[in-house]
């Protein structure tokens, strides 16, 4: 009688542990797939941004490679205006380089 009653115990017991490690499995396989959903997500955020910035920085580019004046209309103006043309892009570039 007090064999059967342990054995009962001992089975019950062991359900609850096997129910117990079945839920940490679940709870542990649900909270790895959100962290990997995350994850994606941001990973995808990040990369559009940087997309978005590059597109930005290409255009950016390609405006300043285009002048509104060429070259001899700026040197005309600078000569009417008796401003050092070549120091003006020296600065300039300096100043586009410390950005």
């Amino acid at each position: 009688m007090l064999n059967s009653e342990i054995s009962k115990s001992l089975e019950k017991n062991a359900f609850m542990a096997v129910g117990a490690w079945i839920g940490m499995i679940v709870i542990t396989i649900a909270s790895l797939t959100i962290a990997y959903m995350n994850m994606h997500t941001v990973l995808f955020k990040v990369n559009r941004r940087v997309q978005s910035m590059k597109e930005k920085m290409d255009m950016a580019e390609k405006l300043m490679g285009e002048r509104k004046f060429p070259d001899e209309l700026l040197g005309l103006l600078s000569n009417v205006l008796k401003i050092d043309k070549e120091a003006d892009e020296a600065m300039t570039q300096s100043k586009m380089v410390g950005l």
